[in-house]
């Protein structure tokens, strides 16, 4: 029953957007895109982690349902101090999802590194929502984005936040927590990448993120850092697509322009191809 109620409230969002006067076939495709994928993928997480765990399931599913609606708000929030909100309710969530192997050692780290960077990330989004419009108030949000997705020099606490977790829930830290931050960076900051100071030294930061998450993954013996620094490596592949797009898609020639618009598809198929 439960299972059925989350699989439902996973395809509600969409219907709240619409309610909330959401364009989704215009500005807001980045939220239409995260919220439909997550409908899908989430309910495979679901019967992936019912087989997975042999104890304490209502706990788990109950876990799942913070962890889905605190994902949906956020990406609903817009700039309301809602969003900090729903962005913690999902890492609260996410606390449920170690009940049925107990906390050890390991799952404690995890739970800590997750913690602090949802909260550090928490701290700068919350300063973007009270900023009034501008580039000040988009940089904090742009800083509060890269550090929950693990950006290159960023990411230090995403391996430790995958090492103690079940299978499952490693499962959505990679192929759903991690799209909210990216998706979240096309809506809002996109546009104002090029009026962030400095925001051009992020190009080489993404190249040595994908360099570093791959040599670390490739030479790494633990087979749960190795797939995280493989997800770091994809999310710092999927920045750089980002921030070249950034540069040029509002370019006044119309063949840089084309170009950023290129980057931009890019990172969707990456994006899609990563989260299943």
């Amino acid at each position: 029953f439960l299972h059925i109620l989350i699989g439902l409230s996973l395809f509600l969002p969409l219907f709240i957007g619409v309610k909330l006067g959401k364009d989704f076939m215009g500005i807001d495709v980045p939220i239409l895109f995260g919220i439909t994928l997550q409908s899908i993928l989430g309910n495979f997480i679901l019967l992936y982690a019912r087989g997975d765990e042999s104890k304490d399931k209502f706990k788990l599913l109950i876990g799942y349902f913070l962890f889905f609606t605190g994902l949906s708000g956020s990406y609903l929030s817009g700039k309301s101090i809602w969003l900090p909100v729903f962005w913690e309710v999902s890492s609260l969530g996410a606390i449920l999802f170690y009940f049925g192997q107990g906390f050890h050692e390991r799952a404690v780290k995890s739970i800590l590194a997750l913690f602090l960077a949802s909260c550090t990330s928490m701290i700068f989004i919350a300063s973007w929502v009270f900023l009034p419009e501008g580039k000040t108030g988009y940089s904090f949000l742009m800083i509060g984005l890269l550090i929950k997705s693990a950006f290159s020099l960023m990411h230090m606490w995403y391996p430790e936040a995958h090492i103690g977790t079940p299978s499952h829930a490693s499962a959505s830290f990679s192929g759903l927590m991690l799209n909210l931050p990216l998706l979240l960076f096309v809506r809002y900051v996109l546009n104002w990448w090029n009026e962030i100071p400095y925001s051009h030294l992020l190009i080489p930061l993404a190249g040595i993120g994908v360099f570093l998450g791959g040599l670390t993954s490739f030479f790494s013996k633990d087979a749960k850092k190795s797939l995280a620094y493989s997800t770091i490596e994809k999310s710092n592949f999927m920045c750089l697509f980002l921030f070249v797009s950034a540069l040029w898609i509002n370019n006044e020639i119309e063949e840089y322009a084309s170009l950023g618009r290129a980057f931009l598809v890019l990172f969707y198929l990456m994006l899609l191809h990563h989260s299943f």
